[in-house]
């Protein structure tokens, strides 16, 4: 397994890309405190390979929904669940396939899994955190070294 340093300044730069893109929205670092309360959505996607991590997305309840409906066109109001989990699969999947694009070679994604959970935030010492904001709400991305999530 290669050892490839991913800096702050990456991850915030394709998080930003990726929320431009996807929704329109920018993707500013922000600092609020952890965990925030409540449940909220999980989603990761695993890197393996060459290079073996994961990313991870946690937006809280309302957010996604304002994300997920930004992104179909929607009213937040009108959302299924699943609408939910499809929109933030796709924005980690889209975090995911940047991230290994900039890894190294011979790295491959797995499809993303997106939960509804109660668990605390993860705070992972093994990889690159990041707490945002964008114009929908909070959210905390981590790239997670070493074996997969």
């Amino acid at each position: 397994m290669k050892t490839v340093h991913i800096s702050q300044e990456d991850l915030k730069q394709v998080v930003d890309t990726v929320f431009i893109l996807m929704v329109g929205l920018t993707a500013n670092p922000d600092h609020w405190p952890d965990p925030l309360p409540g449940e909220h959505y999980r989603a990761h996607v695993d890197l393996s390979g060459s290079w073996e991590g994961s990313v991870i997305l946690e937006c809280g309840e309302a957010p996604a929904n304002h994300l997920a409906a930004r992104f179909l066109s929607l009213q937040s109001a009108g959302l299924q669940n699943d609408m939910v989990r499809d929109v933030l699969g796709e924005i980690v999947n889209m975090i995911g396939g940047n991230m290994k694009s900039a890894l190294t070679s011979g790295v491959v994604i797995s499809t993303p899994e997106v939960r509804l959970i109660s668990e605390p935030w993860l705070n992972e010492s093994s990889g690159v955190h990041q707490n945002f904001r964008c114009d929908e709400g909070p959210f905390w991305v981590t790239i997670h070294v070493g074996t997969a999530a």
